[in-house]
């Protein structure tokens, strides 16, 4: 896995183009403090065959190392890495330009690795440990990052003799000499024989001294990093204490994440809600319960914690809790590593494999395989049940923001296990697609949320990784099968529910008077998905065009909820409901024009329609317009942003409806204070 890297230095401000700031906090200071971080960037800041330079009086060379591109060549995510002169506690803002490329320096080299003498242990209980050092260093598993300021190696070894149990070690080695290891445990295979709980003491040894050592019940698929409190990562020297803060507005504006609405302040009750530092495999921000109904801090675009980086101008609260809950996720068994490889599977390589049934509580509902082709069970405790019908995309944000590959392994990960827990047939084998049923492996939220993270995922992973074309194509053969499925002549209202109508009986009474109804909250979050795999630019080939086509067809649903006052449309103000008929027959499958309500005003009166006609948002319970941050108000958001940024037609008038309404600024202050779905359009 190369890396485009690029090695930069001071350039006159005057051939430079500005794009963006970084602003970096050490608690030691010192003239040269070492960092790296991840970087986003807006298609066409930084062109092809150009580079990032930082400037001001504090700056030294500056190293870019590329991940991904935009379709036209231009960085899209970057790791940048170099050595700053910072004052302990104060805040240094570097101003990044766009430069031209200067001829390259000798990397960093697994030579220059050994030559500081250290050497790292993980050991793991009476299971034995596992140690690098010396000319071991030579050998990595995989070579991350290659350049001139920072180098970056992955090491893998073997705890003792035990089958599951292997020890990883993230290395990142700064010019200078300055060495920062990412520990950690992990307990996952496919189809290893014997998974099952392992327990004992923990600790990791860097350099001759201990720097974590804890008890540990490591059950099935889990990883567990070594470390506590906010120490993210152990260095062999003096720790410099680093944060750092993007400019939130331009990350917002790269399209890599949604653009928000709120404002987070310094003193918001969200802050109570985040964790103050890490235990391994400890709850965090996590739901006591996944698979539970209603609101959580977990479900959304992205997880709260997430939202309040960007929301709160990166606060450092929000900076480690990204990290922390990023990291606790490891408690949930999804980490399957395919043995073969050594890394999370590609579906072209398991075409047939899914998880064992026999595993219990491991998911909350599993798929199968029609060849029998299973991952081996796992006996004893289980770890936290996981649903992706209520899973969050931990991960991604904070590989966005630190460009560890730690975090990018966690996002693979989620999106691999989405795969493995649908049946084989259910998903078109090796295609990959989220085939939704309301009962089953995917509910249709659960089919769409899997969607967003395999945006995510396929947008992410390194344009060099063997898992990138497996993501890309899973991407392309999901707006396949949705085109195929719901985008059909005789579906005029732009909902993705369909097939047998007898699967949502509206009315719920079981009599003759009993209509086909459908969750526009969760349809909501198909157009969410989709519209965001558009913003991520990740299908290829004819598959981006069928995406757009997808996305004409299925706008009209969010429009259509949001419509005018007139026979012909669903009135506005009922927009955020939680059910609402499409069909007049609940037994009657969904293919024909004739099952179907032909307009959106035919919906609206099927459902009751309502002598209200006023300039309010309307409704109950998670309906209210009291309860927008964390209803069914809120849950529409993104799909009318999203809507209102891709031109989809009407989609800008019905955004008018809503911020119009004599309730609206009331009902939209509390996104400050809960903002995941406060999902505005980036034009407005």
């Amino acid at each position: 896995m190369a890396t485009r890297e690029s090695n930069l230095f001071s350039v006159h401000i005057a051939k430079s183009v500005a794009v963006t700031t970084l602003r970096l906090r050490s608690a030691a200071g010192g003239d040269a403090v070492p960092f790296a971080v991840g970087h986003a960037f807006r298609e066409g800041d930084v062109p092809s065959g150009s580079r990032v330079s930082a400037t001001g009086p504090e700056a030294g060379a500056l190293q870019m190392s590329v991940k991904n591109v935009w379709p036209d060549g231009s960085v899209k995510f970057a790791i940048l890495a170099g050595r700053c002169a910072m004052t302990a506690n104060a805040e240094t803002t570097l101003s990044l330009f766009r430069a031209p490329p200067e001829a390259p320096r000798a990397p960093l080299t697994t030579a220059h690795l050994v030559a500081t003498g250290a050497s790292a242990t993980i050991a793991f209980g009476s299971a034995g440990s596992a140690s690098i050092a010396g000319a071991e260093w030579h050998t990595p598993f995989l070579s991350w990052i290659s350049g001139a300021e920072m180098s970056s190696w992955l090491y893998r070894k073997p705890i003792g003799s035990d089958p599951h149990l292997v020890a990883w070690f993230e290395v990142r080695l700064f010019a200078g000499g300055a060495l920062e290891v990412v520990p950690w445990v992990e307990n996952g295979y496919l189809k290893v024989p014997g998974p099952g709980a392992r327990a004992g003491t923990a600790s990791f040894t860097l350099g001759g001294l201990e720097r974590f050592s804890q008890p540990l019940n490591l059950l099935n698929h889990q990883r567990a990093y070594l470390g506590s409190g906010t120490t993210f990562s152990h260095w062999l020297g003096a720790d410099p204490g680093l944060s750092w803060r993007h400019d939130t507005a331009y990350l917002q504006s790269t399209t890599l994440t949604p653009s928000y609405r709120a404002v987070t302040s310094a003193s918001s009750p969200l802050w109570s809600r985040q964790p103050s530092g890490y235990q391994p495999l400890a709850q965090a921000g996590f739901p006591t319960n996944m698979p539970g109904a209603g609101y959580n801090e977990l479900i959304g675009p992205l997880p709260e914690w997430d939202v309040a980086y960007l929301t709160s101008d990166g606060d450092v609260r929000a900076w480690r809790s990204v990290q922390i809950n990023a990291l606790c996720g490891g408690r949930y068994g999804i980490h399957f590593r395919d043995e073969l490889t050594n890394r999370p599977i590609r579906f072209s390589a398991r075409p047939n494999l899914a998880v064992n049934d026999a595993s219990p509580g491991l998911f909350a509902v599993g798929g199968g395989s029609s060849t029998n082709d299973l991952t081996t069970p796992a006996t004893g405790a289980v770890p936290p049940t996981y649903d992706n019908a209520h899973h969050g995309v931990w991960g991604y944000f904070a590989y966005l923001i630190t460009g560890r590959f730690y975090f990018l392994e966690e996002l693979q990960f989620i999106a691999t296990v989405n795969y493995l827990k649908n049946a084989d047939n259910q998903r078109g084998f090796g295609e990959g697609w989220f085939e939704p049923h309301l009962i089953s492996a995917n509910q249709h939220r659960g089919a769409w949320w899997s969607v967003r993270t395999l945006a995510f995922a396929a947008s992410a992973t390194p344009d060099d990784d063997a898992l990138k074309g497996d993501f890309v194509a899973s991407c392309n053969s999901n707006v396949a099968f949705v085109n195929g499925r719901f985008n059909q002549s005789y579906n005029a209202l732009g909902v993705a529910w369909g097939g047998s109508a007898s699967q949502f009986d509206y009315l719920g009474n079981g009599g003759a008077d009993v209509r086909f109804g459908y969750a526009p909250w969760q349809d909501n979050w198909c157009t969410f998905a989709f519209a965001l795999m558009k913003d991520l630019k990740v299908c290829t080939g004819n598959a981006a065009q069928a995406l757009d086509t997808f996305l004409q067809w299925k706008f009209k649903s969010i429009v259509g909820l949001l419509g005018g006052d007139s026979t012909s449309a669903h009135y506005w103000p009922f927009a955020g409901r939680y059910d609402c008929p499409i069909a007049p027959n609940d037994q009657a499958p969904l293919t024909a024009a004739t099952s179907w309500y032909q307009s959106w005003g035919e919906a609206y009166t099927a459902g009751g329609g309502g002598a209200y006609h006023g300039n309010a948002m309307q409704g109950t319970s998670a309906s209210a317009p009291g309860e927008m941050p964390t209803g069914y108000w809120g849950n529409l958001q993104p799909a009318l942003a999203y809507a209102v940024d891709q031109g989809a037609p009407g989609a800008a008038e019905a955004y008018a409806r809503l911020v119009g309404a004599d309730n609206w600024a009331a009902s939209a202050a509390g996104f400050n204070d809960a903002p995941i779905w406060s999902v505005k359009p980036r034009s407005r």
